[in-house]
């Protein structure tokens, strides 16, 4: 990710809007290029200023700025790695599935010509 790309991901950041491949360059873009994490600081600070004005900043109030913005990128980088393991344990139940549906198969076949050809190549 470039600075350019960053940029404009500097809002979908901040309202956890990224998916977690986008969330996952940016946060590295960031830890590497020190004026993007710089702009982050600022308009995360611009963003929480104007949530606790309106109210809708819930309950964390602090102005701290810098810790709450370290709490966002933990709790993005925690999100990301749910996200591969989620995604790592559909993949293997998928793959899963097609063995177990591709043994059925080989099952079905054990009495025909496939399941004869099959011995025959392996010398059976």
């Amino acid at each position: 990710m470039n600075c350019s790309e960053a940029e404009k991901r500097i809002q979908h950041f901040i309202d956890s809007k990224l998916t977690a491949t986008e969330e996952a360059a940016y946060i590295e873009h960031i830890r590497n290029c020190s004026s993007c994490r710089q702009e982050l600081m600022s308009q995360f600070t611009i963003d929480h200023v104007l949530k606790s004005m309106n109210g809708t900043a819930g309950d964390d109030i602090s102005y701290d700025m810098r810790s709450l913005l370290n709490s966002r990128i933990i709790e993005s980088e925690k999100w990301i790695k749910a996200e591969k393991l989620r995604k790592r344990v559909l993949y293997t139940a998928v793959a899963l599935g097609e063995i177990a549906a591709a043994a059925c198969v080989l099952f079905e076949m054990r009495g025909g010509f496939v399941w004869n050809l099959i011995e025959q190549l392996l010398g059976k």
